[in-house]
Formats: C-alpha cells, sequence, structure tokens
C-alpha cells in the first residue's frame, strides 16, 4: 500500500541488499553466457561478486 507523506515530515526507507546467486539470473546478465562457463568463473572468483546459490539445480 503507498502512504502519502506530508512534504514536512521526513521519510527514510532502508533496505538491504542482496547479492544475486540465481545461475539463471547471472546466465541473463552475461549474455547467455553457457551454464558452466558461469560455473567455472564462479569457483575460480574470475567475476567479482559472482556466487551461486548451492541449492540452485540449474
Amino acid at each position: 500500500t503507498m502512504v502519502e507523506v506530508p512534504r514536512s515530515q521526513l521519510a527514510v526507507l532502508q533496505t538491504n541488499a542482496q547479492p544475486a546467486r540465481s545461475l539463471r539470473l547471472w546466465h541473463y546478465r552475461l549474455a547467455h553466457a553457457n551454464w558452466q562457463v558461469i560455473r567455472e568463473m564462479a569457483s575460480n572468483v574470475l567475476v567479482r561478486g559472482l556466487e551461486l546459490s548451492k541449492e540452485d539445480p540449474s
């Protein structure tokens, strides 16, 4: 739901960024790179921030 906040009041939004660990999402982000290539890049730490979930069946 949306809540209208009068301009005289301060509004703050706080969120927590979670790393994307889905193999499918990385497949899309890396221009449809081969699944095995993405796994190798993750295991050899060739891309900063590329971490895959251990539960990902893909």
